[in-house]
């Protein structure tokens, strides 16, 4: 682990959830609620498209007192389509790691959200780790 990575700095995160739509034709949509804490942001990830008029943001931000959150945010550019936002909190970086992809494509599991290879791939750089997986 790094120097800068053992210093850990945290400060004050506020993270907005929920949904915003700015629909030409219905008006403002609004449905918010945000999230504080003290943590740091350590890694985020957003993959590289066809296009950018939709897409998803994961961020992973790590808290003072050691647990961890996951900031998802799906947008789109279209005027009739809206931003979600959602906040996970996990327990610890474990927890986190395990919101995987299969359990977001079982269709038996309303979970939609996951935490993609890029995301973790970032979460080991970040700690100076390496991002092979272990078996």
């Amino acid at each position: 682990m790094s120097a800068e990575t053992k210093a850990a700095v945290y400060e004050e995160v506020r993270l907005e959830r929920g949904y915003t739509r700015n629909d030409p034709l219905k008006g403002a949509d609004r449905d918010e609620r945000p999230l504080a804490f003290t943590g740091r942001e350590v890694a985020s990830y957003t993959p590289g498209g066809h296009d950018d008029t939709a897409g998803t943001n994961w961020t992973a931000y790590e808290v003072e007192d050691g647990r961890w959150v996951l900031h998802v945010e799906h947008w789109s550019r279209w005027a009739t389509s809206g931003t979600e936002q959602v906040a996970y909190v996990f327990a610890n970086r474990a927890d986190l790691e395990s919101l995987d992809r299969e359990a977001a494509e079982d269709w038996d599991n309303p979970q939609k959200d996951y935490c993609p290879e890029g995301l973790l791939i970032a979460i080991a750089e970040f700690f100076d780790e390496d991002p092979a997986e272990r078996l």
